[in-house]
C-alpha cells in the first residue's frame, strides 16, 4: 500500500494543485530520504506522470535559459502522500519536502513510516510495463516469459512479482483473484491467459474509479476536495481483502481469498489443523 490506484490518484491530485502554479523553492525535513532533490534548481514548473508503484514528477524551468525537463521518480512506500497546504496551515507531523509555489502555498510529501524513495531516473528497468496503461506491452511481456519457472509459483503469489504485474499489491490481488472466481493457489501457468490478463486491468482500473483504498496510513488526497465524485463505496467494493479467510503466504504477505478454496491453501501450505 499504496497500490496502482493509490499512485494515480496521487499523479492526479499533484497535477490538479500545480496546475497553472510555479515552486519559487524547496524546503526538507532533516530525515528526508529523497536523494538528491535539494539540487533541484528553481523556480520550476512541476507535473506528474504514473507507472505501476512508481510516480514520476516532471521538473520543467520557467528561466529564459533552456533546460531539459527533468524526471525525478519515487515510490510512496508504506505510507507516503502528498497534501496540499493553503492559507498558512502548519504541515502535518512527518512532511519531509515542501515545494513552495509563487502563491506561498505548498505541496508537500509527507511518509509517517519513510519507506518512500526517490532520485532523478527514468522509470525502474525491473518493473515490468503498467497492466493498465500499456495493456497490449503488459500482456506480451508476460506470455514472452511464461517459460520461467517463476510462472510455476500459486498465481495468487506471482501477483505480487512487480517485473510482471506493476502496480499490483495485496488487495488488489485479493480482488482479482476473488472476483474473477479463480483458484488462486493454481500454478499462474495454468491461469494465466487473455482473459485473466484483461480481468487484471479490470480490477485495477476499478479501484482507481472507486476512488483507491483508504486504508491504513494512506487517504486520498482528494477527500477534502468537492471535485472527485466517488461511483460507489470502496469499501463495499471490496469482497475478499479483509473479510474471508486468509493464509501468510510464501510471499509473507496475508493473502485473503475465498473459503471454497481452503483444501488447496492446506495442501499447497501444509497447514496443521491441530496446530
Amino acid at each position: 500500500m499504496p497500490e496502482w490506484a493509490e499512485v494515480r490518484i496521487t499523479r492526479d491530485f499533484i497535477n490538479h494543485v500545480a496546475d497553472g502554479r510555479t515552486v519559487e523553492y524547496l524546503r526538507f525535513s532533516p530525515y528526508l530520504k529523497l536523494k538528491n532533490l535539494s539540487q533541484q534548481a528553481t523556480p520550476f514548473t512541476v507535473s506528474a506522470q504514473s507507472r505501476g508503484k512508481e510516480l514520476a514528477l516532471h521538473f520543467e524551468m520557467t528561466s529564459l535559459n533552456p533546460a531539459p525537463v527533468r524526471q525525478y521518480t519515487l515510490t510512496l512506500g508504506m505510507s507516503g502522500k502528498f497534501v496540499h497546504l493553503e492559507n498558512s496551515e502548519p504541515p502535518p507531523k512527518h512532511s519531509h519536502a515542501h515545494f513552495v509555489f509563487s502563491d506561498q502555498t505548498e505541496l508537500v510529501f509527507v511518509d509517517v513510516r519513510r519507506f518512500g524513495k526517490g532520485d532523478y531516473r527514468t522509470w525502474a528497468p525491473y518493473r515490468g510495463p503498467d497492466p493498465v496503461d500499456h495493456f497490449d506491452d503488459f500482456k506480451s511481456y508476460i506470455y514472452q516469459h511464461l517459460d520461467k519457472r517463476i510462472f510455476l509459483k500459486p498465481v495468487s503469489e506471482l501477483l505480487m512479482d512487480q517485473r510482471y504485474f506493476n502496480g499490483v499489491g495485496n488487495y488488489l490481488r485479493a480482488e482479482i483473484c476473488g472476483q474473477s472466481g479463480i483458484n488462486p493457489f493454481l500454478p499462474a501457468l495454468k491461469v494465466i491467459d487473455d482473459q485473466f490478463l484483461a480481468y487484471v486491468a479490470h480490477i485495477m482500473r476499478q479501484s482507481y474509479l472507486l476512488a483507491g483504498g483508504s486504508l491504513y496510513q494512506w487517504q486520498n488526497p482528494f477527500s477534502t476536495l468537492e471535485i472527485r465524485e466517488e461511483k460507489a463505496n470502496f469499501d463495499d467494493w471490496l469482497e475478499f481483502y479483509g473479510k474471508t479467510e486468509s493464509i501468510v503466504d510464501k510471499t509473507g504477505r496475508r493473502f485473503w481469498f475465498d473459503p471454497k478454496w481452503q483444501q488447496f491453501a492446506d495442501t499447497h501450505y501444509k497447514i496443521d489443523p491441530d496446530v
